[in-house]
């Protein structure tokens, strides 16, 4: 049991470097987690799925997938095993030294509703928001600073599935 515990804590806290040559010491990058439902897909043009990446201080065009239960959105999926999966984009600007967290506010973080159609006679969803947050994270875990990422998913149903 131990070893499997300590397998999984290697796993969770080793980031991939995204960068030519050995691993840079401490100070020298920045690492870049995503701690909520989803992956990280592309950094700068470069595809990639993972989770938890290190890179060198700079600016990047970042794009991830977060995973929303039905719930979330709306009452009506309530008890319904259904899911979106969003695709984000955004630029972050990292520094060295320090760690960097993708994450939403709360386990069940309030999404807004920002338009509703008719189709066939039933109200579907047309845009929806989704709040999260990258967070610069101490070595204790205690976050730094906090700035505001809006993921906006336009005709989410495209990207809708119902799980057994």
């Amino acid at each position: 049991m131990a070893v499997v515990v300590l397998f999984g804590m290697v796993a969770c806290t080793s980031a991939q470097p995204l960068y030519p040559g050995g691993r840079r010491p401490p100070g020298q990058s920045a690492t870049l987690k995503m701690v909520t439902n989803g992956a990280i897909t592309n950094i700068n043009g470069r595809e990639l799925e993972g989770r938890h990446f290190e890179l060198l201080p700079a600016s990047y065009d970042v794009v991830f997938r977060i995973i929303v239960q039905g719930s979330e959105i709306h009452s009506v999926y309530e008890g319904r095993a259904v899911r979106w999966t969003f695709i984000c984009d955004t630029r972050l600007s990292l520094e060295a030294g320090r760690d960097y967290e993708i994450a939403r506010s709360r386990v069940r973080s309030p999404l807004s509703r920002t338009g509703v159609r008719q189709i066939a006679g039933k109200a579907t969803h047309s845009a929806v928001d989704i709040a999260l947050y990258l967070r610069s994270v101490d070595a204790d875990g205690k976050v730094q600073s906090s700035t505001l990422i809006v993921c906006s998913e336009f005709e989410p149903e495209d990207g809708w599935e119902e799980l057994d």
